[in-house]
């Protein structure tokens, strides 16, 4: 299995896709302090239960990471199935854990998402 875990500059996601074979897993780690610029340019691509959700943060610094976790999830997303970023969908399990909606892109692209405090780590693999 081969990893790849490029820089925080990276983010977003470069023009070109990443190729993802199906004996891959592709790592993806960034800084979630981000300027405000950024954070506007994100936060455009999050949908409107997104944006609630970010809203209800008590303290700005964890909106502003919240923001940049999933708008940084969904640039990679595009990256990975060619969908534009404000257009991808999610499906949430029944603890609220998100997955792609099986009408856009890729149905086998599989991803995970952690993070803590100012760091967030992204997976992604073909096979579940």
């Amino acid at each position: 299995m081969n990893e790849q875990v490029p820089s925080p500059e990276a983010w977003p996601a470069a023009d070109q896709p990443p190729e993802l074979g199906d004996d891959e897993l592709h790592v993806w780690s960034a800084s979630l302090d981000i300027e405000a610029g950024l954070e506007r340019r994100l936060e455009g691509w999050l949908s409107s239960e997104e944006r609630d959700r970010a809203a209800r943060f008590h303290f700005p610094r964890d909106r502003r990471r919240f923001i940049a976790c999933r708008g940084r999830l969904r640039a990679m997303l595009s990256a990975y199935t060619g969908t534009a970023p404000h257009e991808i969908e999610f499906d949430y399990g029944p603890h609220g854990k998100p997955a792609l909606a099986r009408r856009i892109g890729d149905p086998s692209l599989y991803f995970n998402v952690s993070h803590s405090d100012e760091v967030a780590i992204l997976a992604f693999r073909r096979r579940g």
